[in-house]
């Protein structure tokens, strides 16, 4: 099994074959969505088509026009669940602060009360 080094950004780490893979699937998913709702987005379609079923027949029926501020909120939540999907994953961790060390507490509680100062 190979691993993959993570982004060089604090948080991340070393990645399986397996999980890039799962996450790249994901990535494909969220793509494909993403080129429907822009097809639904685009001002050149005059009408939106969905499939309807007849038995074994499926033809496309013109649906109307769609709500362009309800498609962007779907568009953020379909981004957002993505990412928490990926997040779910790849777990980044939390990182350690300078203040975290004992050492340096009172020096950056000291910066940080001059900058709000």
């Amino acid at each position: 099994m190979t691993e993959h080094n993570g982004l060089p950004v604090k948080g991340y780490q070393p990645q399986s074959d397996e999980k890039v893979a799962l996450v790249n699937r994901f990535k494909e998913m969220e793509e494909r969505l993403l080129r429907e709702l822009d097809s639904l987005g685009n001002p050149k379609t005059t009408s939106v088509m969905a499939p309807t079923k007849d038995g074994d027949v499926v033809t496309w029926r013109p649906v109307g026009d769609v709500d362009q501020r309800w498609l962007a909120i779907a568009r953020t939540h379909f981004q957002e669940g993505f990412m928490a999907l990926n997040r779910s994953v790849f777990q980044p961790g939390r990182v350690k602060l300078p203040e975290d060390e004992p050492h340096l507490a009172e020096e950056v509680r000291a910066a940080l009360n001059d900058i709000a100062s």
